[in-house]
């Protein structure tokens, strides 16, 4: 079970060094642009820009 949580703490860490290095826009990174309400919340799976935006 503790190998379960351990691999659950990394996975999130993982996902948030590659959010907080995402593109940015104005300034500002992509990362920051989402509230933290939402990052505390869910995991966000930041992928790359698109040329076409729907």
């Amino acid at each position: 079970m503790a190998a379960v949580a351990a691999a659950g703490v990394a996975l999130g860490l993982t996902v948030a060094m590659l959010g907080a290095g995402a593109g940015e826009e104005d300034g500002e990174s992509y990362w920051d642009m989402i509230p933290d309400y939402i990052k505390e919340r869910n995991l966000v799976i930041m992928l790359p820009p698109s040329e076409t935006r729907r």
